[in-house]
């Protein structure tokens, strides 16, 4: 247990790196008040609350900024009405200078728009009146306040799902948001405990009820944490290795998935049967919206393989390897040993993809690749679109500088034609106005009409016979051919 402490001290250093530095949470703070100013002009009743893994106590630096949009009326319960807001803002978003590549995401459980900030690089995702989103943030940022070691764990199963490709919901495998639940309701059951559980504490000294709706759903949890030593104390002294250890243990060993559920709103275990989430994999509660599954959409296979990543991280942390030196670490060396994915992944998964090196897909799937081709089709696209303007600039503006000092076009005429001023009037042609090349119009189609049937004689001959040419009979009643055709009677004597 000592040479995991050092080894995972040691590491927990170099994990600084990862965190939010100033310059990006000042950032995105821009971002956030140039939308909140953008938006309040079309409707001066909005305001603008970011929410996500950057403000909850777990963002990495380049984690994107989550916005949503709340009114201070309840029209956001109207379908219609959502439908046309949404709208009017990606309408807004496109003919903005400052974000580019803007795209609506509505098969989302909640749909979002998607966008990135043009200088920074920033991915943005845009909601409408997420309610639920923000008071996760909360109750994640609370517990992260109450222990600095929340935090440094959070981070821990973060980059390893990351780098074993396991932490993306939509490829079937689980959400961070989905591993940082798990990861509260491990402190939580740890005897000592690290983490109380929030929704069950209430204040002796305050009598108002353990109750606040949000979306239908009771959202109150113990916030106060300035008294929370008089109701609960911190009797856990491990560290932060001993805590990971401990933490992959619980989930390969201890922790029985067909049975239960992973909750953090209490203390007691919940079983699937009442939940009535029966299949073959962990089951994750959502702290608030009670009926939403986090592992709804984890593959049985998935599952075992997270499993087997975290059965290979146990033993890859939980014994020092040779090579590493406690007195004086290489961070270097210890992040390549430590986080070797050919290690850490089943010697079973498919084969890796040849363009990123990463397991579980192959290269014709690969999500970096499509990325990289997508963005090289819009660069393309640029180029292209720049080189038809600079042709249209230079090539055409003495021809149109020409003709406009040449030609006027006079409005009140409607489609009267006027020839250049520099011709003599005997060399300009006839000028027709409006109503003589109407009435001119209409004189044409009435002979063109008059006229048909003369029309279609002359340019339509009458089939002629191909023996003689003859246009009065054809081949078939042509007397030459039936003179041919008849035999001479024979004279038989008598």
């Amino acid at each position: 247990m000592i040479k995991t402490k050092k080894k995972f001290y040691n590491l927990k250093i170099n994990l600084e790196r990862f965190k939010p530095k100033k310059n990006d949470i000042e950032n995105r703070q821009q971002i956030l008040n140039q939308l909140e100013r953008q938006f309040q002009k079309d409707y001066p009743d909005c305001n603008l609350h970011a929410f996500g893994s950057y403000y909850n106590g777990f963002g990495f630096h380049q984690s994107d900024l989550d916005v949503c949009i709340v009114f201070n009326d309840e029209r956001e319960q109207n379908n219609d009405e959502v439908i046309r807001i949404m709208q009017k803002i990606l309408r807004a978003m496109k003919s903005s200078n400052t974000f580019d590549d803007v795209r609506p995401i509505l098969q989302a459980k909640v749909p979002i728009i998607r966008t990135r900030h043009r200088q920074w690089r920033i991915a943005i995702d845009i909601s409408l009146h997420n309610m639920l989103a923000i008071e996760n943030t909360r109750l994640l940022k609370t517990y992260t306040d109450i222990d600095p070691r929340v935090s440094q764990l959070g981070y821990m199963i973060k980059y390893l799902a990351k780098l074993c490709y396991i932490g993306d919901a939509s490829r079937g495998t689980l959400s961070s948001y989905a591993y940082i639940i798990m990861l509260i309701h491990f402190l939580q059951q740890i005897q000592p405990a690290v983490l109380p559980v929030l929704q069950q504490l209430k204040d002796p000294t305050n009598k108002t009820s353990m109750h606040k709706k949000c979306s239908k759903w009771n959202v109150y949890f113990y916030e106060d944490l300035s008294k929370l030593k008089d109701i609960w104390k911190n009797e856990n002294k491990l560290s932060s290795g001993a805590l990971w250890i401990e933490f992959l243990r619980f989930y390969t060993e201890q922790f029985n998935y067909e049975e239960h559920v992973v909750t953090i709103r209490q203390i007691e275990p919940l079983l699937k049967h009442e939940k009535g989430w029966l299949r073959q994999t962990i089951a994750i509660e959502d702290p608030f919206e009670l009926s939403h599954n986090l592992a709804g959409g984890l593959s049985p296979r998935n599952w075992i393989i997270i499993r087997r990543v975290f059965i290979r991280a146990r033993q890859q942390f939980g014994i020092q390897p040779e090579n590493i030196n406690i007195t004086g670490p290489n961070m270097s060396l210890i992040e390549e040993t430590l986080f070797n994915i050919d290690d850490l992944c089943p010697t079973n998964a498919p084969k890796r993809c040849e363009w990123c090196k990463g397991p579980y897909h192959i290269r014709k799937r690969c999500p970096k690749l499509a990325s990289l081709a997508n963005e090289n089709e819009k660069k393309k696209r640029t180029i292209n679109h720049n080189e038809q303007q600079s042709y249209m600039n230079n090539h055409l503006t003495h021809t149109t500088n020409n003709f406009r000092n040449n030609v006027q076009y006079n409005n009140n005429n409607g489609n009267r034609y006027i020839h250049p001023k520099s011709a003599p009037p005997n060399q300009r042609p006839f000028q027709y106005t409006t109503n003589e090349k109407s009435r001119e119009y209409n004189n044409s189609l009435e002979q063109s009409t008059n006229n048909s049937h003369r029309s279609y004689q002359s340019n339509h001959h009458r089939k002629e016979c191909y023996i003689c040419r003859s246009t009065e009979h054809l081949k078939a009643q042509c007397p030459s051919l039936q003179k041919k055709n008849t035999v001479p009677k024979q004279k038989f004597s008598s």
